[in-house]
């Protein structure tokens, strides 16, 4: 059955009810000058009306109709034919989809009988009609995708609206159509084996073992057992598995299943490959009631099918939707698990690839782990991070304070920085504060197209309104000094530690001449609006052994809460096509601040 995942997926059973159109009739098909296939559509009309069962025996009857109705549905919406839905005990026609009703007619015959299979299907052509028989809810909507991708090349694989091909009016089965599938609901995955004898097995990935853990949670939460975590040197032949594998070969984002004998094989090259073949997993089960996995087909399919609303960005992963792209990004100083966080975060830099990110309390530690990983991806930082205007206070600030807090990196294959500096504001709430508050700049220039813009990264006070403001009219002076010397669009990023309200957000709107890109209304499109920032802390789940987001997190569909904002000064000379927010499942364990982005061109 090809591309039964996409199908699946689709959602195609949910939507709503629409009135059916009038049927135009057409003579039916003589079987004696076309013996070769069945015309259902043509010129815009068909002859056939869909029969459900209504059987008193049946306990199938809602079903029956649901599935009339998909057909139904689909068909429609993709040929503009709406075919008539009757019930069994209507006089038959000629050109019948007969769905589950075998008694509608003695001479049917399926090649499988029913009752010898469960979640299998049995769907085929008898004269004029087309016949649907299962044991099952599930097995009857396993053959309506079977015959809707059949008959109308419905084809979701590429995360593309169904669609049929442009001007085609006409749509034929042959006349010796027939397809069959058969699943047993005590087996698991369908391969022989139950359940219980399923372990999840990962490599030495991380991404791997962080998808793993994700499935055997959702496998506790659907299948109420836990099925045992084996890491790839204990795995044993001949026992059954879900079986997470890299493969290189595939696309970013996109994932592959497979099976081999008792192995589930989910393979993909990255996170969000991994997290969608788990996802598509469990989609199945929840929407099927169990796991198709009887034939040893491949599947495959990309994150982009399994976006939640609050994820929306991820369809911006591996795709800049503008020239060029800008993140801001608060990893969070606190020293704990942080070679698995720098892994989170920096893999959040790999998926989204901007042209410039700026971080916000990146201390020294953080440094340790993440600078490596991002010099490995070809990042680099615009300056020394041991200079600028570091000022010791009356107590004597700490040697070990004197560095950039809110650094500013590039990806070296696409922008070059021609020039960079710090400077630590002057007006502090306190002494303590005073090591992370501070501003970064960086002249960047496109490789591509020789355009140069400002990047003005900051970190700002955490409390008190007074000196919130105070920051932020050193900052505008700064940023005016930065024009002064080249006039070009200036984009100050960071954590603002301020809202709408806030006094250093006020005095930048009102009087420093920046507009702010979530609220100022700039960008064509906006994705997860949510706050920019969540509590309560993720943190270190030791029966996991993960970071792990916390059962009770906040993360609201407020943008107004933000603290984290990107405003651009000259702001007529940029077109920003996305504002976007990522949250996802690393997003949320790694720090208590989400991934702020922008794409944006300069006109």
């Amino acid at each position: 059955m090809k591309r039964l995942i996409a199908f699946l997926l689709a959602l195609l059973f949910c939507m709503p009810l629409v009135a059916a159109c009038k049927k135009e009739e057409l003579p039916p098909a003589e079987s004696e000058s076309v013996a070769t296939e069945l015309t259902l559509i043509s010129g815009g009309a068909s002859p056939y009306v869909i029969v459900y069962s209504t059987s008193a025996e049946s306990q199938m009857t809602g079903a029956y109709y649901g599935v009339a109705r998909l057909i139904q549905k689909t068909i429609e919406e993709l040929t503009g034919v709406s075919l008539p839905i009757v019930a069994e005990d209507t006089a038959p026609v000629a050109c019948e989809i007969v769905v589950g009703g075998a008694s509608r007619d003695a001479t049917n015959s399926s090649p499988v009988a029913a009752d010898t299979y469960n979640k299998g299907y049995s769907l085929f052509v008898m004269g004029e009609k087309i016949i649907f028989e299962a044991g099952s809810e599930e097995g009857l909507k396993l053959a309506a995708y079977e015959f809707l991708d059949t008959l109308l090349g419905v084809d979701l694989l590429s995360g593309t609206e169904a669609g049929v091909r442009e001007g085609q009016t006409e749509f034929t089965l042959p006349r010796d159509y027939s397809a069959t599938e058969t699943f047993h609901s005590e087996e698991f995955p369908y391969i022989g084996i139950s359940i219980s004898d399923v372990s999840v097995c990962y490599g030495d990935d991380y991404h791997q073992r962080r998808a793993a853990v994700i499935l055997r949670q959702e496998l506790k939460s659907i299948e109420k057992i836990m099925p045992p975590l084996v890491d790839r040197s204990n795995a044993k032949e001949g026992d059954a598995y879900f079986w997470f594998e890299k493969n290189e070969s595939l696309k970013e984002g996109t994932f592959r299943i497979d099976v081999e004998g008792k192995r589930i094989i989910l393979s993909a090259r990255d996170y969000y490959g991994y997290y969608s073949a788990v996802r598509a997993v469990m989609k199945l089960r929840k929407n099927l009631g169990f796991y198709p996995f009887g034939e040893a087909k491949p599947n495959e399919g990309t994150h982009i099918e399994y976006l939640k609303s609050n994820e929306a960005s991820a369809r911006y992963a591996y795709n800049n939707s503008s020239e060029y792209r800008i993140m801001s990004y608060n990893v969070y100083w606190r020293s704990k698990c942080e070679p698995e966080r720098a892994i989170l975060q920096t893999e959040v830099i790999r998926q989204y690839q901007p042209d410039v990110v700026g971080f916000q309390e990146f201390r020294e530690n953080r440094r340790t782990d993440m600078v490596p990983l991002l010099n490995e991806m070809g990042y680099a930082e615009t300056m020394d991070y041991k200079k600028g205007n570091f000022v010791v206070g009356s107590s004597g600030t700490t040697k070990t304070s004197l560095y950039n807090y809110a650094p500013i990196f590039y990806n070296t294959a696409t922008t070059d920085c021609i020039e960079s500096g710090f400077y630590r504001y002057k007006n502090q709430e306190s002494e303590s504060e005073s090591a992370s508050k501070t501003l970064c700049w960086g002249l960047m220039e496109s490789k591509e197209t020789g355009e140069r813009y400002w990047v003005v990264n900051t970190h700002m006070c955490t409390h008190g309104d007074p000196v919130k403001e105070a920051q932020a009219k050193e900052a505008v002076k700064v940023i005016d000094e930065l024009i002064a010397k080249h006039n070009v669009p200036v984009l100050l990023i960071g954590d603002y530690n301020g809202r709408y309200n806030s006094g250093n957000y006020t005095y930048f709107v009102e009087q420093g001449g920046m507009t702010d890109i979530e609220k100022g209304g700039l960008a064509t499109e906006y994705t997860s609006k949510l706050k920019s920032f969540h509590r309560p802390y993720a943190d270190y789940d030791a029966e996991l052994d993960l970071m792990w987001p916390a059962a009770d997190d906040d993360t609201c569909e407020d943008p107004s809460s933000s603290v984290d904002h990107i405003m651009l000064k000259n702001a007529s000379a940029v077109s920003v096509s996305v504002y976007g927010i990522v949250s996802d499942d690393y997003t949320m364990s790694g720090s208590d601040h989400y991934p702020v982005f922008a794409d944006f061109s300069i006109n």
